[in-house]
């Protein structure tokens, strides 16, 4: 892969070269004329991953999800300027920096939230287990894709064999589990400099968010397909099967607490149910995210002035972490 990536950012250099941070004029003409373009396929994303529910074509939605976070590949430009080579395609996260860059900031600690309660020894040597979880994700999708590619082979109509066993949706799970990984590695190299400003560039935090709410809404939609397709054949299958990660039941049950709750069943069964799923994990993560700023600000709020009042912010989110403790 990286061996790819490395060709992919050779032949974009031919459009995005080095730019020297003196080189001002450079920067704000490579920027201007990115912006744009960012913006545009930003709202293309959003449009896929909308019209893909609509009419109910799953894998549209799926696909607009994996788009929201290839500029994750960008961080492997390994350049100050953060559009040069390969690093043009964050362009499509412009929106995320325009609208408030040191969210992201919060976001890393939140969603990195096992890399940041290490001591901070180790934090050093997370990369190698953030990367070891990325490739496990990729072994799973190749594994799930495989199966499932089999399954079709034989003409099963639901196929329960191999990885299914453990895993109702292993490409999905495979796919975050990457998406994690990704994400807590590029947080070592999530700044950049835009014009004069050192600013936060925004890691996949939010995308891959996005992404998993995606997902998981995706995956449900295909469960709802398959029940009204099977009939209690799947529903067998599901109830024997664990939805992505098998997990005790007991967190199993914490989790689709919210729906048991509201809906008074475990999983939604129509398009609406849907909706309201997703929206209240939504709010969930949201109110989960304002309180977790609440008690750190209150909690260290003489730390974070203090770290305002510098010129630069601090190079990442572990390091903010290793200034508050």
């Amino acid at each position: 892969m990286f061996e790819s990536l490395s060709i992919v950012n050779k032949f974009l250099l031919n459009f995005f070269p080095y730019i020297s941070l003196a080189d001002e004029v450079h920067i704000q003409e490579t920027t201007d004329f990115l912006r744009p373009v960012g913006y545009v396929a930003f709202g293309l994303t959003l449009v896929l991953i909308l019209i893909g529910f609509v009419v109910r074509k799953g894998y549209l939605s799926a696909i607009g999800s994996v788009a929201f976070y290839l500029p994750i590949f960008g961080y492997f430009s390994f350049t100050m300027f953060f559009l040069v080579g390969i690093g043009a395609i964050r362009a499509l996260w412009f929106p995320l920096i325009d609208f408030s860059p040191n969210l992201t900031l919060w976001l890393d600690m939140i969603v990195c939230l096992p890399w940041l309660a290490l001591p901070y020894q180790m934090v050093l040597y997370s990369g190698y287990f953030s990367l070891s979880i990325s490739a496990a994700g990729a072994f799973i999708f190749f594994l799930g894709t495989l199966t499932w590619l089999h399954g079709k082979f034989k003409e099963r109509q639901i196929v329960d064999f191999w990885i299914y066993r453990f895993s109702r949706h292993p490409q999905y799970l495979g796919f975050l589990l990457w998406g994690f990984g990704m994400l807590a590695f590029t947080v070592f190299f999530s700044r950049g400099y835009i014009n004069e400003r050192y600013v936060p560039i925004p890691t996949p935090s939010f995308p891959w968010l996005v992404s998993m709410l995606t997902i998981i809404a995706v995956a449900l939609h295909e469960e709802i397909e398959m029940v009204r397709k099977h009939g209690d054949k799947y529903l067998d299958y599901r109830n024997h099967t664990p939805f992505m990660l098998p997990l005790p039941k007991f967190i199993s049950a914490l989790i689709t607490l919210p729906i048991e709750f509201f809906l008074k069943k475990k999983l939604p069964e129509n398009r609406r149910e849907l909706a309201y799923t997703i929206l209240m994990y939504t709010s969930i993560l949201l109110t989960y995210f304002i309180l977790y700023i609440f008690i750190v600000f209150v909690v260290y709020r003489k730390t974070i002035f203090r770290l305002l009042r510098r010129k630069r912010p601090p190079t990442n989110a572990n390091h903010l972490a290793h200034h508050l403790r």
